[in-house]
């Protein structure tokens, strides 16, 4: 049976839509598709960055990554111990398994050959068959470095039997122990012994990188104290002096005065006698006391000090060194686009000192990565619809076809 104009039309419409949405169901096989080109960019270099060096007594979780080639991002890190379990605390003197997981975004695929560098060095990299996420994986041995002095204690006036506290604080140590140095610098006291040698004194528990002396007793005054960084080796920040005020001044003790001591009698003539007379000595000077030459003091610089321009060393005696400029290692913590500039973290490699800088957009040469737009949502619209309107036309020629049957049965009769 041959099909009118009327059916004709819905039934075209119908088929065109059918077809453009099984179209674009191909387009998208996941349930978001870039808008722009179908075919997807294969990426072929993975470049990523960590925030920190793995460096011994440092926190695991310290550590973080970031991609800087377009079109991947990193999905996770983990460090893995010498016995496969996954690594927390702090990094001990041994090797550790590090794997990053990375996956791809906005219409990128990896490649089959695509090859990877983490920090400048090139690394294994194992692909997922779907080419759309890796796994990054080398094996790295944590520096050893000498603890670094980032807060020095300053030398502080306390009331006699009064409380006060010192700071320091620092970085690349396994543990931290405060003690005291004698006004000379002859004789070291450390914690466990402080209450025995200064009668009266307590303080607060040892370890902390603050420490509050409480009833410091006059002993005390003209002693220092330190912070004695136990790592590679042990680092001791700047000894802070100890000044006691209120120190009640002693009593003064009176002296016996001298009784006069009684002259022998002598003759008058013969005291007058030249045979009598004694000889007087020559007039001898005074020899001035020899100088003792000044004790050659060697300076000894440790521990790091920074500002905004470089960064320096002390010695205890408060002589510093030459200050020298920042080695900073730079880090991209958000990726530049046309829009909106980036941004980089960065930390000297000697002193620790961390500082961020903002990064310009990119140039309009250099493509955003690829807008997202959920087509999925819209292909199942247009499928109901389009069911909707099939359903309507049937029922419509439904009822045609039975107003053509009872007008034929009426014209019968």
């Amino acid at each position: 049976m041959r099909m009118r104009n009327s059916q004709r039309v819905p039934a075209a419409i119908a088929a065109f839509l059918l077809c453009f949405c099984l179209f674009l169901g191909l387009a998208a096989p996941t349930e978001a598709m870039a808008i722009g080109p179908i075919e997807s960019t294969v990426l072929s270099k993975v470049t990523v960055t960590t925030s920190n060096e793995a460096v011994v007594y440092t926190n695991v979780s310290g550590i973080t990554a970031a991609v800087t080639s377009s079109g991947c991002r990193v999905s996770g890190l983990t460090f893995y111990d010498a016995s496969g379990a996954v690594a927390t605390g702090t990094f001990r003197n041994e090797q550790y398994t590090l794997k990053i997981s990375v996956e791809v975004y906005g219409g990128y695929v990896f490649s089959p050959d695509v090859y990877a560098y983490l920090n400048n060095k090139q690394v294994s990299i194992m692909v997922d068959p779907s080419m759309t996420t890796a796994v990054i994986t080398t094996v790295i041995g944590p520096s050893l470095w000498a603890p670094t002095v980032y807060t020095q204690p300053t030398d502080m006036k306390v009331e006699l039997g009064g409380k006060v506290t010192f700071l320091s604080s620092g970085a690349y140590y396994k543990k931290m122990t405060w003690e005291f140095v004698s006004p000379d610098g002859k004789e070291t006291v450390n914690y466990a012994d402080a209450k025995t040698k200064f009668s009266g004194l307590s303080m607060t528990e040892d370890g902390a990188e603050a420490i509050s002396l409480i009833q410091v007793p006059a002993e005390m005054n003209g002693w220092k104290i330190r912070c004695a960084f136990e790592g590679a080796k042990t680092v001791y920040s700047k000894a802070a002096k100890i000044t006691v005020t209120g120190i009640p001044a002693p009593e003064a003790t009176p002296m016996p005065t001298p009784e006069p001591t009684p002259e022998p009698e002598t003759d008058q003539e013969e005291i007058l006698s030249e045979d009598f007379l004694p000889e007087l000595p020559a007039e001898e000077t005074a020899a001035e006391p020899e100088e003792e030459p000044a004790e050659e003091h060697e300076h000894s610089f440790e521990g790091w000090l920074f500002s905004e321009t470089g960064h320096w060393q002390e010695c205890s005696c408060g002589e510093r060194s030459a200050e020298e400029a920042h080695r900073i290692s730079w880090t991209v913590v958000k990726e530049a686009t046309r829009n909106d500039g980036g941004k980089e973290e960065g930390m000297c490699e000697i002193c620790g000192y961390r500082t961020e800088r903002e990064t310009e957009a990119l140039s309009p040469e250099e493509p955003d990565a690829p807008a997202q737009f959920p087509v999925l949502p819209i292909i199942l619209g247009v499928l109901l619809l389009l069911t909707v309107l099939i359903v309507v036309q049937q029922v419509r020629e439904a009822k045609r076809r039975k107003r053509r049957r009872r007008r034929a049965a009426n014209h019968r009769r």
